[in-house]
């Protein structure tokens, strides 16, 4: 059983690694949704830098609706593509255009300048890990990843050692009055 879970935890770890070190930014695409790490401020005190956010990737991004307070994930216009997650604070009907989404970021004073389409959506955040960027970031680096690997080795090495060395007898006795 500790083999097991020992086994999940390695693979667990090393899969975080190698995935996050692709796609510009620490993603990891899983069941539909990405995780990201936040890099600024701008959401405080809902996500703060170093955080990491689940993103629900939209299925079909003409039909969705996408409400005033919702926090989104979308492709900057004037930066590349560079992901910014903001809250959708108005929503604008543009005539046959589709909706446009006001966003901005909670902890700043002003709304971002650029009208957001559906288009740029890249998806919802679903959720956050306070923190887990900075894990995604330390798995980036191989001194730390290998590090990481050996000290779950040696934990694991420690637990069997310690069960063959216990005697059947002292073992049985011990289950039984706990």
């Amino acid at each position: 059983m500790c083999l097991i879970a020992f086994v999940g935890v390695a693979s667990l770890t090393i899969l975080l690694a190698a995935i996050s070190t692709s796609a510009n930014g620490a993603t990891l695409p899983v069941l539909g949704r990405g995780l990201l790490v936040v890099k600024s401020g701008s959401m405080s005190p809902s996500f703060n830098a170093g955080d990491a956010v689940l993103v629900r990737r939209l299925d079909t991004p003409r039909t969705q609706n996408l409400n005033s307070g919702t926090v989104v994930t979308f492709s900057s216009p004037d930066n590349d593509g560079l992901l910014i997650t903001h809250r959708i604070i108005d929503v604008k009907t543009l005539g046959h255009a589709g909706p446009s989404y006001v966003t901005k970021g909670d902890a700043n004073e002003l709304p971002d300048a650029t009208l957001l389409t559906i288009d740029r959506v890249v998806g919802v955040v679903s959720g956050h890990l306070p923190r887990g960027g900075y894990v995604l970031y330390a798995l980036q680096r191989p001194q730390i990843l290998g590090m990481v690997f050996v000290a779950l080795m040696l934990a694991q090495t420690a637990v069997l050692a310690t069960r063959m060395t216990v005697p059947q007898t002292e073992r049985g006795s011990n289950e039984n009055h706990q």
